[in-house]
């Protein structure tokens, strides 16, 4: 311990007699291991974190295979609940929108879960104030309004009043009794979702009028949570769960053929996205370790110029009888209190990092729970990444400067023979592969958000607006709602920078996910488990022209459809999935079967992107609105101004007609897609970042041994330049071998580039972008011109 110590002051010393090194190690190694442990964070955050529930490593998401989602129907999960026998427990959950409004004042648009009575039971999840619910709240349909809010529900809605349990809200224009508030750690079971409220599941009726799903069997929607039983494997307990998935198969064979399960840990919608957030993070936290290594290098090519300096002083030591491992675990010891200084400044970059994540709303119109705690798992991560990075710019530094011919170092021989390519070029190369490679990844996320903004996604997102709201939260039945949605788009039409007006249920890449079993009515219906699946939306007369959707073949709705036989407007990529490859022309008076009851097609649209602009050609059917009245309005207008200017007008109608509505994203559209773009502009943002402090970093190291290259070798250069040599040819003999460090590192690390450009595909958000060339060797291109 005391020559540990000894070795410290040493170190110390050294360090402070240069204090730039010093201060430029610190830095580029805060900033390295500060990417990588913030990004370490969203990992521990999103994946590797427990839930804050009793038990947490035995619950699991029961995903139905054919959803990539543990939904099944109210019916499905009572049979799973009460008759499987495969778990210790069983509950229910579902998000869902609601109009709130406190003491008469405005309605307001809250997000909350609708659970089942054992929800919080199963969970272990104590109330903070108050109790959560009992099986008794959730035994009778509508017979218990009663709800139990979140902390940040409670802090949002009642500013925290201590008093808040035992008072009213009313909720739909229903009075609910607040019973209970949790604790600040527990939002819900979905690791994205910052619920505010929670209401019993028998009151789903009440909470989403006109879509009683209790009692239906054929209306996969709500999810499931289980709780393993002791001494059951996962395996084990997913065999059990499939065999009784496929009796309620044989017992009710028109719904629940296809319930085959996957069990998942929950978090993440069962498997949904899962694999897209693993993905995503995970790329970003293999391209902050690679930024980090070029740091390392950085650094060990610093300390070799370093060792060089005290080349004499090494050998000095070794001739009077140190011991190399000595003069290694000296070195190593100066290198150790860099990184942990570096560690430092780091955990303090991830801290401010962690607090600006978490302090982002993403642009949608529920809250998203981006908080990233650093947590004891990210402190230890950043302590094994300050240990790693010690060796790594340390080690091979301290034992090739203990590698020294004594006798020419004594006699200060600066013409000792030196290897043609020392450890010192050899790292610059390195680095100049590890810069072109993390270049390379920055240029491929940058042009996949550059052609993703200039994707056409099935509408022209310039010159629209768009707000929403729900009628039947506020108390509108079907009449009544028609009756509002005309008199608002008259409203809409009549002003005079409108070009035209529409609305649907929900917009396309709006997080909404409303499928349906269809099939050709023209073939005998298939069993379940072979019926295609298709995107439900319901739209206006205009909707169309409103978003300038472009129609391929047939019409659009008229006004006469509200009457008579149900007509369908369906996307070309339903033709192809759906009709056996028919064409737009041909596909214009087929039926299809939706709903237990046939449609003819009177139109065919282009291909759009509905839930992901990644997404591969999706089969979409638009029905009229007015024939399925939901409630829910997405009101879209097009205007031949200023856009934005419309958002407010828009709002404005809307408040006109009923000020007590609930507005919730009122955006243009161009806006709209500000939510689909964000992990790219999340990965372009940060990868941009990477870039630039690689070509800083790289261009530190690079000088750094020309420069030192070019001091040994003046006796030589002044022989040339005596002997008459020019300057253009000094200048080639000092570019040639620093020419051939940047040639040879820069194809390598396009070849690595091209080797490992699959991993970027999660970051990307247009498929088959990682094979773009240009924005490969973009990053080499980059790289040259600032080594140059």
């Amino acid at each position: 311990m005391d020559m540990l110590l000894l070795d410290a002051r040493l170190a110390a010393r050294r360090l402070l007699a240069r204090p730039g090194f010093l201060l430029i190690a610190i830095l580029s190694l805060g900033m390295g291991i500060g990417a990588t442990t913030v990004f370490f964070g969203l990992v521990n955050a999103s994946i590797l974190a427990p839930m804050p529930v009793e038990r947490p490593d035995e619950l699991v998401s029961p995903s139905v295979k054919r959803y990539s989602a543990p939904v099944v129907s109210y019916p499905a999960y009572l049979d799973i609940r009460d008759r499987s026998g495969v778990f210790a427990g069983v509950t229910t959950y579902r998000m869902a929108a609601m109009a709130m409004s406190l003491g008469g004042g405005r309605n307001s648009r809250i997000w909350g879960y609708l659970a089942g009575g054992n929800f919080f039971s199963l969970l272990g999840v104590q109330a903070a104030q108050g109790r959560t619910f009992s099986l008794d709240d959730d035994r009778a349909k509508g017979a218990h309004p009663v709800a139990v809010l979140t902390h940040l529900g409670w802090q949002r809605r009642l500013g925290g009043a201590p008093d808040a349990v035992g008072r009213s809200v009313r909720i739909n224009g229903m009075a609910y009794r607040i019973i209970g508030i949790l604790p600040p750690a527990f939002n819900g079971v979905e690791r994205f979702f910052a619920a505010e409220i929670y209401i019993p599941m028998m009151m789903q009726p009440r909470i989403e009028p006109g879509m009683d799903m209790l009692d239906d069997r054929d209306s996969s929607n709500v999810f499931i949570l289980a709780r393993l039983r002791a001494g059951m494997t996962r395996g084990e307990a997913e065999r059990r769960l499939n065999a009784f998935g496929a009796e309620l198969g044989r017992q009710y064979p028109k719904t629940d053929q296809a319930l085959e399960f996957h069990l998942t840990q929950p978090g993440w919608g069962g498997d949904f996205l899962r694999g897209p957030v693993m993905g995503f993070t995970g790329a970003l936290v293999g391209l902050a370790l690679l930024l980090l290594m070029v740091v390392c290098i950085n650094l060990a090519g610093l300390l070799l110029a370093r060792a060089s300096e005290r080349r004499r002083e090494t050998a000095i030591q070794l001739a009077i009888g140190a011991g190399r491992g000595q003069l290694v675990r000296t070195l190593l010891v100066e290198s150790l209190l860099v990184a942990t200084a570096g560690g430092v400044v780091g955990l303090l970059i991830a801290h401010w990092g962690a607090d600006a994540i978490s302090g982002l709303q993403p642009p949608v119109d529920f809250s998203i729970n981006t908080a990233v705690p650093v947590d004891y798992r990210v402190t230890l991560f950043a302590a094994l990444v300050t240990l790693l990075t010690t060796l790594a710019m340390g080690l091979l530094p301290a034992l090739h400067a203990t590698r020294v011919d004594v006798v020419s170092a004594l006699k200060a021989d600066s013409t000792a023979r030196e290897r043609r390519w020392p450890l010192r070029d050899l790292l610059v190369a390195a680095q100049v592969a590890l810069s072109v490679l993390i270049l390379g990844a920055a240029g491929l996320v940058l042009g996949s958000l550059r052609h993703a903004i200039d994707l056409r996604p099935g509408f022209n997102p310039k010159g629209a607006a768009t707000l929403g709201f729900n009628l039947e939260l506020h108390g509108y039945d079907a009449a009544k709602g028609v009756a509002f949605e005309r008199r608002l788009l008259a409203a809409v039409r009549a002003e005079p920078s409108v070009e035209a007006a529409g609305f649907a249920d929900n917009l396309p890449l709006d997080l909404s996910v409303n499928n349906s079993e269809v099939s050709d009515a023209s073939l005998p219906e298939p069993p379940p488990v072979e019926r295609k699946q298709a995107q439900i939306y319901r739209v206006s007369a205009g909707y169309f022209q409103a978003m300038e959707t472009r129609l391929e073949a047939g019409r659009d709705f008229a006004e006469s459809d509200e009457k008579g036989p149900e007509k369908a407007i369906v996307n070309a990529a339903f033709c192809r999935q759906v009709l056996a490859g028919a064409t737009p022309r041909d596909a214009v008076g087929r039926r299809v079967r939706l709903y237990g009851s046939e449609h003819e097609i009177a139109g065919v649209t282009e291909d759009g992107k509905y839930l992901s602009l990644s997404e591969a050609p999706r089969a979409v059917i638009l029905l009229l609105a007015t024939r399925r009245y939901t409630g829910s309005v997405r009101l879209v207008a097009r205007t031949k101004g200023d856009a934005r200017a419309l958002v407010a007008r828009l709002r404005g109608i809307v408040s006109g007609l009923d000020p007590d509505l609930a507005i919730h994203k009122a955006v243009t559209l161009e806006e709209h897609l500000a939510w689909p773009l964000l992990p790219a502009r999340t990965a372009a943002t940060a990868l941009g970042a990477f870039g630039l402090l690689t070509l800083l970093l790289a261009a530190v190291g690079i000088y750094g041994v020309a420069s030192f290259t070019v001091a040994r070798r003046t006796r030589e250069l002044g022989i040339r330049i005596a002997i008459g040599a020019n300057p253009r040819q000094v200048l080639a003999a000092v570019f040639e071998r620093t020419g051939w460090l940047l040639a040879g590192g820069a194809l390598a690390g396009l070849g690595l580039a091209y080797a490992l450009r699959g991993l970027f595909e999660p970051l990307l958000l247009m498929s088959g972008e990682s094979r773009n060339p240009l924005a490969l060797t973009s990053g080499m291109a980059a790289m040259l011109a600032v080594a140059l």
